[in-house]
């Protein structure tokens, strides 16, 4: 091993712990983008049961998987609204 000076080592040191530090944030940001990922998962897919179960209700032919799988969580809430609201209409009938 090369002897180094006490600035060489200072150096050496501190470019260690950037490198570690650098390598722990991204760790953590994968971590919580994992996280952020299933809670939304979760999500859609209470969402796709609410439209299932509202369907069944309502009679109408299901959504095809292909296309509630495209839709955003924004689009599938509408969904949901829209179908509880024929519900709601077609019960104060």
């Amino acid at each position: 091993m090369i002897s180094k000076t006490p600035n060489q080592r200072h150096i050496h040191d501190s470019l260690q712990r950037a490198a570690r530090d650098r390598v722990w944030e991204i760790q953590a940001a994968s971590r919580e983008a994992r996280r952020e990922g299933r809670e939304e998962g979760r999500e859609e897919g209470v969402q796709i049961g609410q439209i299932r179960i509202l369907e069944q209700l309502l009679n109408d032919t299901p959504t095809a998987d292909e296309l509630l799988a495209r839709l955003t969580l924004s689009e599938l809430h509408e969904r949901v609204s829209l179908l509880k609201d024929r519900l709601n209409h077609r019960g104060n009938s």
